[in-house]
């Protein structure tokens, strides 16, 4: 905000030179990088345009088939915890090929980013090159936005437009654009909370008119069944922070940090330092409340409209309760930073500017353990608030405080009534430091095969006498089925070109592709003697002998074949009447018998080898929970029932255990291997040698 001429003359000059760093720096990099976030919102808009089913987004090897097969070979991706319509202002770039379609939102971006700077020069009285060095301040965070093709330049944008329409009294416009970041990101909700504090009843109107709006869309696109799986699964293991690595010192928020100290997880975060859930549920809750509450207090004790300081706390206070961040998050603090330099004056200005500077570089490993961004934000949040503590009197404290502390132990005491583990007896099975993803596990007398994450691929491990091996390509590989020989071990292999049966000899190590000449092979199983394979294509059932394809004729779509003991018949799921069944198919005659129906959705389905049980997951309402079911009594039972998914059980050799993957207390669907005793498949057993 200089006066002088010559002062003006330099910031201008600074604010040219800098910005030509930035364009090459930035800009060009984005513009020729290669691995990038930009492909998990282009590949989730081409799903929803394919109009597959909304879970397909959310399970992470469905979601990398689609990316694969969108052309971003060689690269992870994952699109939890975005909502379901934060991919849809991409569906227009799904025209343009991957690069174009890059470009472009670099474009976009880069005309979003003068517009907020030329809002925020029409609500302060700063210039827009003063505005820019404001924003350079925060360049590395700024360039990983650029180079990434990520999403919070736009949220920034919007941000900036609502409180530019807010303090014009344009509600609908305010209303609308708060919507928008309230539907695109989760953490916005606490706007919700300002507007009413403020008593701003229209912008709240149109806030909500949005949101339902988005929901109406969402719920016309993926039904009720994606959305309920959305809102029952996703959501709230989102809002928890239960994404990716949820104990990665990188990820810092409160909840990362209070969960590395609290809460114990075999491959994650094997030695906390005090474990303690309850502790973790208690103080987690008690931070939120205390970062929203005295906002809250001081919004609605304050009439008239929202001021520049105001609308700055509360985004800053959104961001801190927020249970994820990330290096490019907080260039949203250009919005609140330039608000709050504005208002004061500059002797302070060293207390906002260094916390945001810092905010906004990038991190040393070594110093990520002390989470020194969730302590620095919450310094920029209190200097924020400064002005407005004296105005809190003792006794409004007070009741604060009373009300917290009840509150949080309230939720600590109801969040811990049942250990998040998948059930009791079950135990880690198969434990590797640090491992983010083991799944699909099979159970060979050579070893577990499993799929896993290894750098930036998927590939199988095989477990054997507490060691693991690494099969890998470079193409992504997934489902590992193997015979009792254990010779060949055969898997799906996805490239762009599409997914492909291939094989492995674990001998020779010598490896094929299967030609089974059908698009698009998956779910494939194999005979016990190795003879025979079974997969489904285009939800239509085939069998492979190595030479020729058959089809199976089935009376409905057919999902997860697996061959019975004997290996003359198979067992398949397939839905029915809004729910699904176990069918059987006779391979010899092709003869269908329905040997269990469910008005609930089934997957991974197998039968133990003296033909007395099935195993399944089961999910109706809530998470996967695994299941037996008793073929001669015709009797259930329920081996899990954690709050967390399990399921991909495998039997043992004996049948008397199973190994399955559970998601609980990691990112949800991001599961490691347990094992636990099925005590129902181990008493038939012995019955039989009795009977014998």
């Amino acid at each position: 905000m200089p006066h002088e001429p010559w002062l003006k003359v330099a910031c201008n000059a600074m604010a040219v030179l800098s910005f030509c760093w930035f364009a090459y720096d930035g800009l060009a990099r984005g513009w020729s990088a290669r691995t990038t976030d930009f492909p998990n919102y282009y590949t989730a808009a081409r799903v929803v345009l394919s109009h597959t089913d909304l879970r397909t987004i959310y399970e992470y090897p469905d979601f990398q088939r689609s990316m694969d097969g969108a052309g971003f070979e060689g690269q992870l991706g994952g699109y939890v915890p975005q909502t379901p319509i934060a991919c849809l202002p991409f569906i227009p770039l799904t025209l343009l090929d991957p690069v174009q379609a890059r470009r472009v939102w670099l474009v976009l971006n880069l005309v979003l980013l003068w517009l907020t700077l030329w809002m925020l020069a029409k609500t302060t009285a700063f210039r827009i090159p003063e505005l820019w060095l404001i924003v350079f301040c925060g360049y590395p965070a700024l360039r990983q936005n650029f180079v990434l093709g990520q999403y919070y330049v736009v949220l920034a944008a919007v941000i900036a437009l609502a409180f530019y329409s807010l303090v014009r009294f344009r509600n609908l416009l305010a209303g609308c654009a708060l919507g928008v970041v309230v539907s695109l990101k989760l953490y916005g909700a606490p706007i919700v909370l300002f507007l009413a504090c403020k008593r701003r009843f229209r912008v709240l109107a149109a806030l909500s008119a949005v949101i339902i709006v988005a929901l109406i869309v969402m719920f016309a696109r993926f039904g009720f069944g994606g959305m309920t799986y959305y809102f029952t699964q996703v959501l709230p293991r989102s809002l928890a922070g239960e994404i990716l690595d949820p104990f990665n010192p990188a990820n810092n928020s409160v909840a990362t940090m209070l969960r590395r100290v609290f809460i114990a997880e075999p491959e994650l975060n094997p030695h906390p330092l005090v474990a303690s859930p309850f502790a973790f549920a208690f103080l987690k809750t008690a931070f939120a409340f205390v970062v929203l509450a005295v906002p809250s207090f001081v919004s609605w004790t304050r009439r008239g409209a929202p001021t520049q300081i105001e609308f700055a706390w509360w985004v800053i206070a959104m961001l801190l309760v927020s249970p994820n961040t990330a290096l490019y998050t907080f260039v949203l603090l250009m919005v609140p930073v330039a608000l709050l330099l504005d208002h004061y004056p500059r002797r302070r200005w060293p207390l906002i500017l260094i916390p945001y500077i810092v905010l906004c570089l990038p991190l040393r490993p070594s110093w990520s353990w002390t989470f020194p961004k969730v302590w620095l934000l919450a310094l920029l949040f209190v200097v924020a608030g400064y002005s407005f503590y004296r105005n809190i009197d003792r006794a409004a404290a007070t009741k604060l405080t009373v009300l917290g502390l009840t509150a949080s132990f309230a939720v600590a005491m109801l969040s811990t009534r049942r250990p998040e583990i998948p059930a009791k007896g079950a135990v880690a099975f198969a434990t590797v430091e640090s491992a983010i993803y083991s799944n699909a596990p099979v159970v060979t007398a050579s070893g577990v095969f499993y799929e896993s994450i290894r750098g930036e691929r998927y590939a199988i491990e095989r477990f054997n006498d507490d060691r693991t091996d690494t099969i890998e390509f470079s193409e992504n590989i997934f489902r590992p089925v193997i015979a009792d020989s254990g010779e060949k071990l055969y898997f799906e292999m996805v490239s762009r070109g599409g997914p492909s049966l291939n094989y492995i000899d674990l001998r020779s190590r010598s490896h094929g592709e299967l030609r089974v000449n059908q698009p698009g092979p998956h779910c494939l199983s194999v005979s016990h003697n190795g003879r025979l394979l079974a997969f489904v294509s285009r939800g239509d059932l085939y069998i492979f002998d190595g030479q020729r394809c058959r089809q199976l004729i089935t009376s409905a779509s057919v999902q997860d074949p697996s061959f019975g003991p004997g290996d003359t018949f198979l067992i398949y799921v397939s839905p029915a009447g809004g729910g699904s069944q176990i069918s059987k198919i006779d391979l010899a005659n092709c003869e269908n018998t329905v040997l269990l129906k469910l008005p609930a959705e089934i997957a991974d389905m197998s039968m133990s080898r003296d033909g007395k049980f099935l195993i399944y997951a089961q999910r109706q309402s809530g998470p996967w929970q695994i299941w037996t079911y008793d073929l001669v009594d015709r009797s259930f039972t329920r081996l899990t029932d954690g709050p967390c998914n399990s399921r991909a059980p495998s039997w043992s050799l004996d049948s008397h255990a199973i190994v399955f993957s559970s998601d609980c207390n990691r990112g949800v669907n991001l599961p490691a291997l347990w094992s636990m005793p099925v005590p129902q498949a181990a008493a038939a057993s012995r019955e039989l040698q009795t009977s014998r």
